[in-house]
């Protein structure tokens, strides 16, 4: 779960205590501050707090996990998709310490808490006695995801009914419906993280964090032969360079400007899948990014590296960066890294030799003359 893209500052990790059939998707949810209202009369956002979390137009009842006023949102998100199992028990162990309960009816909530004893309801008297059966139903009430863990045991289970070896994490034999639910919403919660990685990047609605300064005559001269207005897979419209670069300057170095800009204006199929130049495509039988937008981005990092590093960026610099990106990419949807030819490999050893070779023999010179 990613100043990085220019979020909005300040994000949590809320759980959402209520039936499984009611959730949206899942259990845990990275969350910017600004989406969340607190219930009752307690107005402050703080840790354990029952709150109202807006996602697609509806409000959810949630738990605040953990806040961090500091973390934007797209970092969140990354925190988020690589530790969900993580923050799933902690949300069932603060909702059994609030007294949450996982109910049919609504939820009733005085002062910021719920009026109700647990999340989960507890298991039969004959589930404390150790049996192969109590274990099996123990695993699956109180673990989100019917993992048998040791943390997932009641405390009235001996430890030595724990899991031996490696955990079986296969559904049942006869689940295909539940294979075919739980692969629509690995694919719907994609979607989602797509869209929260760039829900605030343009900033519509927001004041600006920082002032942008007037467009150069570099930068004005190499955006005149480029379109006015680039489609933004993200937001179903044309944007205007304006907007973007105005977006790109709230981030602070122009590679988080550039990787935000990237993904509002690119789908992640588009950069998971497509090369930056068009040598690079005729090469590797790729599908080459579309050009156009690709030099509006560049454009605009140019100039911020200009005006923050004193420097030039290069269009083989910038290539790089977006290789980079796209490696990030893989990494944080779960995907296996880019293949690496071993030709290539073989070739940057032999220049990194060479390299170091030239070194050793220009200092064996300079020994040699020193010397003399």
């Amino acid at each position: 779960m990613f100043s990085l893209m220019g979020d909005v500052v300040g994000s949590a990790v809320v759980f959402f205590h209520k039936q499984k059939e009611q959730r949206p998707l899942c259990l845990v949810r990275a969350m910017a501050l600004t989406d969340l209202q607190p219930c009752g009369a307690e107005g402050a956002i703080r840790e354990k707090t029952v709150c109202r979390a807006r996602i697609l137009d509806k409000w959810w009842p949630c738990l605040v996990v953990e806040i961090e006023e500091s973390r934007q949102l797209s970092e969140q998100i990354i925190k988020v998709y690589r530790e969900e199992y993580h923050l799933e028990k902690r949300g069932v162990r603060l909702s059994e310490e609030l007294g949450l309960r996982s109910a049919d009816g609504p939820m009733t909530v005085d002062n910021g808490r719920a009026e109700s004893p647990e999340v989960y309801a507890p298991l039969p008297a004959a589930s404390h006695h150790g049996s192969d059966r109590s274990f099996a139903s123990a695993s699956t009430a109180y673990s989100p995801r019917k993992f048998p863990s040791l943390s997932s045991l009641p405390a009235g289970l001996p430890r030595s009914a724990g899991p031996r070896g490696r955990r079986d994490t296969g559904l049942p034999e006869s689940s295909d419906d539940d294979v075919k639910e739980v692969a629509l919403n690995d694919e719907q919660e994609i979607d989602l993280i797509q869209k929260s990685f760039t829900a605030n990047f343009l900033r519509r609605g927001l004041p600006p964090l920082k002032k942008v300064p007037p467009p150069s005559k570099k930068v004005t001269a190499g955006l005149a032969a480029l379109p006015k207005r680039v489609w933004s897979p993200r937001y179903k419209e044309d944007i205007t360079v304006t907007e973007l670069r105005d977006a790109m300057w709230q981030c602070d170095t122009w590679h988080a400007a550039s990787k935000g800009a990237l993904r509002c204006i690119y789908t992640f199929d588009e950069l998971k899948e497509g090369v930056p130049n068009p040598a690079g495509a005729a090469m590797r039988n790729k599908k080459l990014l579309e050009q156009s937008k690709l030099s509006v981005i560049f454009e605009i990092s140019k100039e911020m590296c200009r005006e923050h590093f004193d420097q030039e960026l290069t269009r083989r610099e910038f290539g790089k960066h977006v290789g980079t990106h796209k490696s990030c990419l893989r990494r944080e949807l779960g995907l296996p890294p880019r293949y690496k030819r071993p030709h290539v490999k073989s070739a940057s050893r032999k220049k990194r030799r060479s390299d170091h070779e030239e070194e050793a023999s220009e200092m064996e010179t300079e020994d040699e003359e020193d010397a003399a």
